[in-house]
């Protein structure tokens, strides 16, 4: 009498070789899971980056086309409402400032910062508050005046742009490029041109930097000058300032300036 073939049962082998397949499909999945994520994080991170670096751009850019700079410095924490106790000791010796001093005599609100820092406490941006004590790496741009009534100078902002760097950060130097002619007064044909470049790199090493460009006619009264400043951590911090065209020019625009203070370190030429 033949035997039944297909009453058999399943070996244990048999059982262990599925077991060891839906295994791997299962690891194969997560690992797939896993990299989706990341690339969605990663891609939110991007977007937030490429976001802040239009929205800073585009309005601090706006300010030098619609009032003009003449005076472009580093810039200390005491200059602005930035309390030194509430930047990370950490990272302390990593914050940048970047000072503009608007050459339209009619704006009263004359004065801008560009900051980049991080920060004791968390902001959040939905609720444009400070909350929880973690830190984080925020860039802020603040345009404002000085209230001289009083004893000391008083800042007065009249708007601020702050949002949360959403990674870890490098900061490079800040470098101001510029070139400068003589003046209202000078032969020269050369117009003042100022091309500024803010590095801001990412944790995975791509550039989200802040460009800023500003030119003046040939021949015009306003005389661009830029102070480097003595890099003292988060007292102070410095920029370079590379100035080509009239030698003579150049020597009277580049100031080092040691210290703070409220007011331009220069007169308007």
């Amino acid at each position: 009498m033949k035997k039944n073939i297909y009453k058999r049962g399943v070996t244990i082998v048999e059982i262990l070789l599925s077991i060891l397949i839906i295994g791997m499909v299962v690891i194969v999945l997560f690992n797939m899971l896993v990299n989706v994520r990341n690339e969605d994080r990663n891609n939110q991170i991007q977007s937030r980056y490429v976001l802040n670096q239009a929205q800073f751009t585009e309005r601090i850019q706006e300010d030098l086309i619609d009032y003009g700079i003449y005076q472009i410095s580093a810039c200390d924490i005491y200059q602005v409402d930035v309390e030194s106790y509430n930047l990370n000791d950490m990272y302390r010796s990593d914050f940048k400032c970047l000072r503009f001093d608007f050459a339209d005599d009619g704006v009263t609100d004359n004065v801008g910062f560009l900051m980049i820092y991080n920060y004791n406490q968390k902001y959040d941006v939905n609720n444009k508050g400070i909350t929880g004590k973690n830190s984080s790496w925020m860039i802020r741009y603040v345009r404002g005046h000085y209230d001289y009534s009083g004893d000391a100078p008083t800042w007065i902002t009249l708007n601020s742009l702050m949002n949360e760097i959403p990674d870890e950060v490098q900061l490079g130097q800040i470098t101001v490029k510029y070139t400068v002619g003589l003046g209202a007064k000078a032969s020269s044909s050369i117009p003042n041109i100022m091309r500024i470049n803010v590095p801001i790199i990412s944790e995975g090493g791509e550039h989200y930097d802040i460009d800023l460009s500003y030119s003046t006619a040939a021949h015009s009264d306003s005389f661009i000058s830029c102070v480097s400043g003595e890099n003292t951590g988060a007292a102070y911090a410095s920029i370079k300032c590379e100035c080509t065209g009239n030698d003579r020019a150049c020597q009277q625009s580049k100031i080092s300036r040691v210290g703070y203070g409220y007011e331009a370190s220069s007169t308007k030429r």
